[in-house]
């Protein structure tokens, strides 16, 4: 009787540990780079900042729009007109320190421009 009920109780973790996979397997790959590259500063909560600005609602919103001490350089291109559509995301995010130099938001960049495509697509679908 015993070992049916830990036959019973693994076969009950395997399905656990199953689901868990494939709702991982799920997760669109935009979701796994922000939390490798934005998440440790940045939120997807609207008016949540710590470290960094929320990206909640972030494509097509005017660059240093939020209440966040935004660095001098981010807040000249946003009075010069710069909006984080998907060609200005891509090229942040990719190189942020070409973008706007003097930035100081203390990342260098992606490397994939198929992983920033994917991750734009990713913050597209979480306004």
């Amino acid at each position: 009787m015993r070992g049916l009920s830990l036959a019973v109780g693994w076969a009950f973790s395997l399905l656990a540990l199953m689901q868990v996979d494939r709702a991982y397997a799920q997760e669109p790959p935009g979701a796994q780079l922000f939390q490798q590259n934005c998440a440790a500063c940045h939120s997807l909560l609207p008016n949540a900042s710590a470290a960094a600005p929320s990206l909640f609602d972030i494509v097509g919103r005017k660059a240093a729009s939020r209440d966040f001490p935004y660095s001098a350089a981010l807040k000249v291109r946003a009075q010069q007109g710069l909006i984080w559509d998907e060609t200005t995301l891509k090229s942040w995010i990719l190189r942020p320190a070409e973008l706007v130099p003097g930035t100081s938001m203390g990342f260098a960049g992606m490397r994939s421009s198929a992983d920033v495509e994917a991750l734009i697509l990713f913050l597209k679908s979480n306004p």
